[in-house]
C-alpha cells in the first residue's frame, strides 16, 4: 500500500512541474517576454497551488475523509473534458490595453482546473494514507520525499528530454496521458480508504508530543538576560521510552534523532497542537530556502555566468533537500549540516564582498553548495518540527504559504524596493538567524563532561531545558544599554572593516581584484580579518547573523570590479549599472557581468561607437557599405543598450529602436551618461515593448536594415530566433532589405540555428566571427563579436559578402528548424 500511494504522489508532482514550463512556452509568442507576463503566470500558479492545498486541508475536515474521497473522484473527472490543454486558435491579447486581465482569464480557462486538481494530490494522498490505518501512517511524511522526487525528475526531464524531442502539441498529449494515469491511481487509493475502518488510528504505539526547542539565540543572543519565548509543551517522548507530560514538560535539548543517531530527523515526534509561534516558524523556514533559491539563480546567471538552463541546478537541489530530510534513513545528518552552515555563509559573504567573478569552475560550486547546505538546514528543521499526522494538511498549507511568500518577495517586491540584488545577502542573514543552535551548546557541554570526566562540583549545573523551565521570571528584562553592550561583538567586524578600508584607501590600494598585488592583498585583509571575528560568534546565531549583515552593509562602500558605479537602476529584467572604468575615460553600461554599452567621456570622442559596434568590426562594415547614397532610409534595431548603433545614423535616415525594458531607455536617453541617441545625425525613435508584439505594428516592407541585437544578459531570447519570428522580420523588410543578428555568446553556438532558419525562409545567410582582437584594440573599448546577415539575394549584400572574414552559412543536414513550439538548446551548446 505505501508503494501505491508513493507512485500516485510521484505522478501528481511530476505533472505539476511539467505543466508550468509547457504552458509558458505556449503563451510566450502571444504575449512576449515582458516581466508582467512571467510574473502573472507565476502568481497564478502559486495562487492555484495555495488553493489546492487549502482544499486538501479543509475538505476532509468538512466532509470526512471517506466522503471527501468520493467527492474528489468526481472532481478528478472534470478536467478530462478540457484535455489536452490548448489555447483557442482565435485568441489574441487585447491591443492597446493592459493584457494582464486577459492573460489571467486565459490561464483560468486553459489550465486552471487541471492545475488546481493536480495540486491537491500531494497533501490529500498523504491524508488518505493516514486514514487507511496502515502502520506506516503513524509517520506518513516519508511520502513527501516521493512528491519532491517526482517534481525534481520532471524539472530535469523537461529541458533535457521532452523539450528537445517533442513539439508542444505532442507534449500536451503526453501530459493528458499522465493525467489519466493519475486518475486511475487516485481511484485505487480512494478504494483503499473506503475499505479501511472509519478513521481508524494507525497501528503502533501512540506518539507523544514534543515542543520545538528554543535556539541559542533566544538564550545567548542579544543578551543572556533576554527572556525566552513562551513555548508551552505538554510532554516529551524520551530516548528510552515514553514519559508522562507531568514529569517532562519540556524536551531534551538535543535528541539522538537530531544528532543523526538511529532514526532520521524525519522520525522525531512533534507537537500535535501547532500554535501560532510554531506556524510562523514553519513559514520562515519555508520562506528562506524559497527566496534564496531565486536569489542564487539570479546572481549566478547575471553576475557569474549566463549559462542557459543554469537555473535548473538550484531548483533541483532545493527539491533534493526535501527528499533527503524527509527520508526514513538519514543520508546527511542534520547536526552536521547545521554545523557547516556558518562556514558556508562566511565563504559566500567573502566571495560576494570581494566581487569575485572568476574562476567560474570554482565560484559556481561555492554558491550552489552553500545554498544546498542552507536548504538542508531549513528543511531539516521543518522535518523535525512536523506535527502529528492529524495536522498534516495544515502543515503543508503553511509550508506552501512560506514558499509562495519567498517567490513573491524575490520576483515582485525586491525589484521594486531594492536598486541592487539586496535580497541575496538579506536572506543569507535570515538563514543565520534561523540556524538551530541547540547542537552547539550540547556539544560544548559534552566536551566539558568528557574533559572533566565527572559532574561539576559545587553549584549544580543548569541544563538548557531547565533554563527554559525557569522561564522569563528568573532574569530581569535588559535595558537598551544592556542590549547595545551585548550586540557590540556583532558590530566589531563591521567597524574593523571600515577602519581597514580607510587605511588602505589612504594609500591608494582600492582597486580591488582589478588592481595590483597591493590592492588584492588589501581587499583580502579588509574582509578576511573581520570574517575571523564573525567566526568567533559561531555559536550565537543572532550575533553571528548580525555581524554578517554588518559586513554586507560596509561592503557597499567598496568600489566595484567594473570601476566606480555612478548610476544604478533595477527593473524586472535585472540590475543595470553605469560605471566609470578604472582609467576614468569611459562610461560602461553593465548588466550582471555583460557589457551592453560603452562610450567615451571625452565629448570629442563621444560619437565613436565602441564594444561590438566599432567601425572596423562586422556591423561597422555593414553600415559602411550602406552609407552615403546607398544608405537605407529606414533602419530598425531590436535592443537598445546604450544606443551605440545610432552613431551610424546619417541625415535623412530614421532609426527605430524596439526595447522591452524602460530602465534601459532611461539610461540611454535621459541619464546624461550616454549621448548616442541625442547626438545621432539621424532621427531616432524608441518603441517600448517586446519586439515580437510591437514590430507587428510597423508597416510591411518598411525597413531597409533590421538589426536583432536583443540580449537577456548574454543570450538572445529564444522566442526571437524561431521560424515565426523570422517570418515577421522578413515581412517588415523592404525590397533588397537586410537582416543582421548579433549572435555573440559565450555558451551557445547559434550560427547553425540561423543557417537553418535562413534556408527554411528562402534567404541567403552569411556570417563573420571577429574574435581575434589584440590588447591594444581591447584597451580602446573594442569587444569580440559574431554576426549573421541575411538577404533574399547575395547581390542585396553588395560588397559585404566579398569582404575578408565573411563566409556563407548553409543548413544542417536533417535539421529540425526552431519554432515557437520547438527548440533544442542542447544541440547548440558549446561543451568545450
Amino acid at each position: 500500500m505505501p508503494l501505491l500511494f508513493a507512485i500516485a504522489i510521484f505522478v501528481s508532482s511530476a505533472l505539476l512541474f511539467l505543466i508550468q514550463p509547457m504552458f509558458a512556452k505556449m503563451v510566450l509568442p502571444f504575449l512576449g517576454g515582458t516581466p508582467a507576463v512571467w510574473n502573472t503566470c507565476m502568481v497564478f500558479f502559486q495562487a492555484a497551488l495555495l488553493a489546492g492545498y487549502a482544499y486538501a486541508h479543509a475538505a476532509p475536515a468538512w466532509l470526512g475523509v471517506r466522503r471527501q474521497a468520493a467527492f474528489h473522484m468526481g472532481l478528478l473527472l472534470l478536467p478530462l473534458l478540457s484535455l489536452p490543454i490548448a489555447i483557442a486558435h482565435d485568441w489574441t491579447p487585447p491591443a492597446g490595453t493592459n493584457p494582464i486581465p486577459s492573460l489571467l482569464l486565459l490561464l483560468t480557462v486553459s489550465v486552471g482546473l487541471p492545475f488546481f486538481v493536480v495540486s491537491t494530490g500531494g497533501p490529500l494522498l498523504q491524508r488518505w494514507f493516514v486514514a487507511t490505518g496502515h502502520a506506516a501512517g503513524r509517520d506518513p511524511y516519508f511520502l513527501y520525499s516521493a512528491s519532491n522526487l517526482g517534481s525534481m525528475l520532471a524539472l530535469l526531464s523537461y529541458p533535457v528530454l521532452l523539450e528537445p524531442a517533442f513539439p508542444v502539441a505532442t507534449q500536451r498529449w503526453w501530459w493528458s496521458l499522465g493525467y489519466g494515469t493519475l486518475v486511475i491511481l487516485m481511484f485505487v487509493c480512494a478504494l483503499m480508504v473506503w475499505r479501511a475502518p472509519k478513521e481508524r488510528a494507525p497501528a503502533g504505539p501512540a506518539r507523544q508530543p514534543v515542543e520545538p526547542r528554543v535556539g541559542a539565540s533566544e538564550r545567548r543572543g542579544a543578551g543572556d538576560n533576554l527572556p525566552s519565548p513562551p513555548f508551552r509543551g505538554r510532554g516529551v517522548g524520551g530516548e528510552g521510552g515514553e514519559r508522562s507530560p507531568a514529569k517532562a514538560p519540556h524536551p531534551r535539548p538535543l535528541s539522538p534523532e537530531y544528532r543523526g543517531e538511529g532514526r532520521s530527523i524525519a522520525a522525531a515526534p512533534q507537537n500535535p497542537r501547532p500554535h501560532a509561534l510554531l506556524r510562523l516558524r514553519w513559514i520562515a523556514l519555508a520562506f528562506v530556502p524559497s527566496s534564496l533559491m531565486l536569489s542564487v539563480t539570479t546572481y549566478l546567471t547575471t553576475d557569474i555566468a549566463a549559462i542557459p538552463l543554469l537555473w535548473v541546478i538550484p531548483l533541483a537541489l532545493y527539491l533534493l533537500s526535501f527528499i533527503l530530510v524527509f527520508a526514513r534513513t538519514p543520508l546527511l545528518p542534520h547536526w552536521a549540516m547545521a554545523r557547516v552552515l556558518p562556514l558556508a555563509v562566511l565563504l559566500i559573504a567573502l566571495v560576494m564582498l570581494c566581487q569575485a567573478t572568476e574562476p567560474i569552475w570554482l565560484l559556481l560550486p561555492v554558491h550552489v553548495v552553500a545554498f544546498f547546505i542552507i536548504a538542508m538546514v531549513c528543511h531539516g528543521e521543518l522535518a523535525r518540527l512536523r506535527p502529528d499526522p492529524k495536522y498534516l494538511t495544515e502543515y503543508y498549507l503553511w509550508l506552501s504559504v512560506g514558499g509562495v511568500l519567498g517567490g513573491l518577495f524575490n520576483a515582485m517586491i525586491a525589484p521594486l524596493i531594492f536598486s541592487g540584488l539586496v535580497e541575496y545577502p538579506l536572506v543569507l542573514v535570515a538563514a543565520c538567524f534561523l540556524r538551530p543552535a541547540e547542537e552547539a551548546e550540547e556539544e560544548e557541554e559534552a566536551k566539558t563532561q568528557k574533559s572533566r570526566n565527572q559532574p561539576r562540583k559545587g553549584k549544580p549545573r543548569t541544563t538548557p531545558a531547565q533554563k527554559r523551565v525557569a522561564g522569563p521570571s528568573s532574569t530581569p528584562r535588559p535595558r537598551l544599554g544592556g542590549v547595545v553592550v551585548h550586540l557590540l561583538p556583532a558590530l566589531l567586524p563591521g567597524l574593523l572593516c571600515v577602519g581597514l578600508m580607510l587605511v588602505f584607501w589612504s594609500r591608494g590600494w582600492n582597486k580591488g581584484l582589478t588592481g595590483g598585488w597591493e590592492s588584492r592583498l588589501s581587499l583580502g585583509l579588509t574582509y578576511g580579518l573581520p570574517a575571523i571575528l564573525c567566526y568567533m560568534l559561531l555559536h550565537r546565531p543572532l550575533l553571528f547573523g548580525t555581524s554578517i549583515g554588518g559586513l554586507f552593509i560596509v561592503g557597499l562602500l567598496n568600489q566595484g570590479v567594473y570601476g566606480q558605479t555612478v548610476y544604478r537602476e533595477r527593473s524586472f529584467f535585472g540590475v543595470h549599472r553605469v560605471c566609470i572604468n578604472a582609467e576614468g575615460t569611459q562610461y560602461q553600461l553593465v548588466h550582471g557581468n555583460t557589457f551592453h554599452g560603452l562610450q567615451y567621456r571625452d565629448p570629442e570622442r563621444a560619437r565613436e561607437p565602441l564594444l561590438y559596434y566599432y567601425r572596423t568590426g562586422p556591423v561597422g562594415q555593414l553600415f559602411s557599405v550602406f552609407s552615403g547614397a546607398a544608405a537605407k532610409p529606414e533602419v530598425a534595431v531590436i535592443g537598445l543598450g546604450a544606443g551605440s548603433l545610432a552613431a551610424y545614423g546619417e541625415p535623412g535616415q530614421h532609426f527605430t529602436y524596439y526595447e522591452i525594458d524602460p530602465s534601459v531607455l532611461r539610461i540611454a536617453r535621459d541619464s546624461g551618461y550616454f549621448t548616442f541617441l541625442r547626438d545621432s545625425k539621424a532621427q531616432v525613435s524608441v518603441e517600448l515593448g517586446d519586439a515580437r508584439l510591437t514590430l507587428k505594428n510597423a508597416p510591411d516592407h518598411h525597413y531597409g536594415i533590421l538589426v536583432v541585437d536583443a540580449f537577456s544578459s548574454d543570450a538572445i531570447p529564444l522566442h526571437l530566433l524561431t521560424r515565426e519570428a523570422l517570418a515577421l522580420y522578413k515581412s517588415k523588410l523592404a525590397e533588397g532589405g537586410i537582416l543582421a543578428f548579433n549572435i555573440s555568446n559565450r555558451y551557445l553556438d547559434l550560427k547553425p540555428v540561423l543557417g537553418d532558419l535562413a534556408h527554411d525562409a528562402g534567404l541567403q545567410c552569411w556570417s563573420i566571427s571577429d574574435l581575434d582582437l589584440d590588447d591594444a584594440e581591447k584597451n580602446q573599448g573594442k569587444a569580440p563579436s559574431q554576426w549573421i546577415v541575411m538577404a533574399a539575394r547575395a547581390a542585396d549584400l553588395g560588397s559585404l559578402a566579398r569582404r575578408s572574414g565573411w563566409e556563407h552559412v548553409g543548413p544542417r543536414r536533417n535539421a529540425n528548424v526552431w519554432r515557437d513550439d520547438f527548440s533544442n538548446i542542447f544541440s547548440v551548446f558549446k561543451w568545450n
